[in-house]
């Protein structure tokens, strides 16, 4: 699957219409939105603050927000990218607010993605391919929680960044909006990011960027 700003013309075309319906009060259109976009703005919320729970109550959060401030979106063609803003800074409020430690987020991210499917693999992300075999399935769960641990114990100056950008693939300057940074510091920021998960898991990944220059 591409990322947010490679779809299909008319598959973009088609939110765009969705999200100017919206803007003008048609509740079904943005019920359309939450939809396509919920689990998402679910995903990169729980990455983030480490618990499903409160991760699900920051995307409801999101989207009320969402509805209330449609009409000063502006661009309406970064919806998807507006709303990951909204949900990012929610996070960080969260984690101000809890005085979350990163090892407790680490720790509840293992209870959820040990036993489920990577969601890490992404291009210039992916955890490398353990040998077939009997004991390749255990590999790979244990690589999985070695992998979101890492992840999740950056300090969420870094964490946030890398996800929105190694992960989720968002551009450089698309980061640099949700974040209210300077593409140059989030480039920064990313080979930190990198730097700090090859010191935490040698050569089990990749982390070199391959999303491009944008």
């Amino acid at each position: 699957m591409g990322r947010p700003s490679e779809r299909a013309p008319e598959e973009g075309g088609a939110e765009l219409a969705r999200v100017q319906r919206a803007a003008r009060g048609d509740r079904a259109a943005f019920a359309d939105l939450v939809r396509i976009h919920r689990a998402r703005v679910q995903r990169v919320a729980l990455r983030l603050v480490g618990s499903p729970e409160d991760a699900e109550d920051i995307a409801q959060e999101t989207f009320v927000r969402a509805w209330h401030g449609l009409k000063g979106l502006g661009d309406e063609r970064r919806f998807g990218s507006w709303l990951l803003a909204i949900s990012v800074h929610l996070c960080r409020d969260h984690l101000r607010a809890r005085g979350r430690r990163a090892e407790e987020s680490a720790a509840r991210l293992l209870e959820t993605y040990a036993s489920e499917p990577t969601t890490t693999q992404s291009r210039g992300f992916e955890p490398m391919s353990p040998e077939p075999g009997p004991g390749a399935r255990a590999t790979e769960s244990e690589l999985r929680a070695r992998v979101e641990l890492a992840i999740a114990a950056l300090p969420p100056k870094l964490r946030i960044p890398f996800v929105l950008r190694a992960i989720e693939g968002e551009s450089y300057s698309s980061v640099a909006r949700i974040t209210k940074a300077r593409p140059a510091t989030v480039r920064t920021w990313m080979v930190q990011a990198r730097r700090a998960l090859r010191r935490s898991l040698g050569p089990l990944i990749d982390t070199e960027d391959t999303h491009g220059k944008g």
